[in-house]
């Protein structure tokens, strides 16, 4: 009995090399940004394990961290009350892909793009296997693919970067400003780009 297999399946997979990802399978993503909050996984936190996003307030139990104790409000009550708060348990991980026309560029039978998806590909493997929210933004001079970062996207995510084709002039200021705008969370950003602008 054979397996019918969905034509689109494979698309975004074979930017996934088994072997390469063998080789690479140590890889440790630590991110260089600190973001708010407690990340769980292999991000690094500076409020040992509370974000900066308040919830509520609880009585003080004996045991409790006395460095979680709400001041102001033991001034106003005279009582002693605990500040909980929300944590972000995840990061969001965002590729930025440069589609201008240098990186259609390259030797042999691979362009820069080519090897740009790959490590795009990868990087977006391992973040979403650290269960990190993952997007992807590519743009040339204007943002031409937004995935919005989410645990979900990883499938959409290789798609994209399957059928991502360089060809148009590129600029990086104009994209990049627009992205700040759409990527308004903390996160960490990684941009792929040959960083070439058009000579006017």
């Amino acid at each position: 009995m054979s397996t019918l297999r969905p034509r689109h399946a494979a698309a975004g997979t074979r930017f996934l090399d088994p072997a390469v990802l063998g080789r690479i399978g140590n890889l440790e993503l630590l991110a260089r940004t600190v973001v708010d909050g407690f990340l769980t996984g292999l991000h690094r936190s500076p409020y040992l394990g509370f974000s900066m996003d308040f919830a509520e307030h609880r009585p003080y139990n004996p045991g409790d961290d006395i460095r979680r104790i709400d001041w102001r409000l033991y001034a106003r009550t005279d009582r002693h009350y605990i500040k909980l708060f929300e944590a972000d348990t995840n990061a969001n991980f965002s590729v930025l892909l440069d589609l201008s026309a240098s990186m259609s560029y390259g030797s042999h039978s691979l362009a820069k793009l080519d090897y740009a998806r790959y490590l795009a590909a990868c990087l977006a493997y391992f973040s979403n296997k650290q269960r990190d929210r993952v997007g992807l933004v590519t743009f040339d001079h204007e943002i031409v693919d937004y995935v919005p970062p989410s645990m979900k996207h990883l499938d959409t995510i290789l798609h994209t970067l399957d059928r991502a084709k360089a060809g148009r002039p590129g600029s990086l200021e104009a994209p990049l400003l627009k992205i700040t705008e759409m990527l308004a969370r903390k996160g960490i950003l990684v941009l792929i780009s040959d960083f070439y602008e058009e000579p006017d």
